[in-house]
Order: C-alpha cells, then sequence, then structure tokens
C-alpha cells in the first residue's frame, strides 16, 4: 500500500509501504521534500531510489529518503529504469535512450535522435530495452475509442543494449 496526501503534496510522514507477502526485506522509502514533481522513478538493488524531478537532473535517496547526491547532465530524463547496477533513461530533449552508472555519474547514449514525442513506457530485460514509444504528431492519426481511450498508435521497439540496433 503507498499512503499519498490528498492534496498531492509530499510531507514528512509520507512512506511508502512495500507489502511483504512478494518481498524479501521491508522497504519503506519516506519521500524526500525535495522531491517534488516527480517525472520518474526507480529502485536500485540496494533499495537506493532514483528520482528525476521537473526541476532537473536525477537524485539519489536512501530508503530512508536521505539525500545522497544528484547527477549533473541528467536534465530531462524520464522512464527511469535500474537494471543490473547501471540506470537507463530517455532524454525527452534530446530523445536520447541512455545508460547512467550510478556510482562514477558517467553518462553514455545508447541510442541518439529517437524519433518520438515520449516514451510511455520502458523496461530493460537482459540486454534489452523494450520501448513503447509515442510516434511523432505529425505523422498520427488516432482515434477516440467508446470507452474514451486514446490510441495514439505507439510503436513498440527494442534497442540492444550491446549492438545499438533498434528494432
Amino acid at each position: 500500500t503507498v499512503q499519498v496526501p490528498d492534496n498531492g503534496n509530499q510531507s514528512d510522514d509520507m512512506a511508502a509501504e512495500i507489502d511483504k507477502t512478494s518481498a524479501d526485506t521491508d522497504i519503506v522509502f519516506k519521500t524526500p521534500e525535495n522531491a517534488v514533481n516527480l517525472v520518474s522513478l526507480a529502485v536500485g538493488d540496494d533499495a537506493n531510489v532514483y528520482a528525476a524531478t521537473y526541476e532537473g537532473t536525477v537524485s539519489r535517496y536512501t530508503p530512508e529518503g536521505e539525500f545522497v547526491r544528484k547527477y549533473p547532465g541528467t536534465e530531462f530524463l524520464c522512464a527511469l529504469q535500474y537494471h543490473d547496477g547501471f540506470l537507463y533513461g530517455f532524454n525527452a530533449n534530446t530523445k536520447d535512450i541512455v545508460r547512467l552508472d550510478p556510482e562514477i555519474g558517467e553518462i553514455e547514449i545508447l541510442y541518439a535522435g529517437l524519433e518520438t514525442v515520449q516514451i510511455s513506457a520502458l523496461a530493460v530485460i537482459g540486454k534489452s530495452i523494450y520501448i513503447m514509444a509515442v510516434p511523432p504528431f505529425l505523422d498520427m492519426t488516432f482515434e477516440m475509442a467508446e470507452d474514451n481511450y486514446i490510441d495514439y498508435n505507439e510503436q513498440f521497439l527494442v534497442l540492444d543494449i550491446e549492438s545499438g540496433e533498434l528494432t
């Protein structure tokens, strides 16, 4: 269960409680006061939390919500995913798929200039990044379904991390 204030603002007593029926350990993440307007969150193997906000760079926090560090050069990152010791994401400004080494802060561009408006979802499994991308609006037609769902004709793409090949 997750406790969220009715007004949407983070408070000192707000915490996420993980249902231990499917977890090996108790993890409680206290939302830091300066982690507002969150764009994306990812949790590392060590339970550190990586938060991207509209205000700026990706920051790392302990599970207790204590600030650890900021990562310069990570402005506009979203769709964060932590996998195998690295943080992956999409730079909404440059349209690049990137990999961040959280230990040294080095950013590597895995694919530059993806032709998309935004990433709806990003998942890293093994040596592949699975991407649900919304195509540019000028090339897009969409219809409102009876249930008020708008189909943006998202594209399902797979990026091979080692070769950089996008299919």
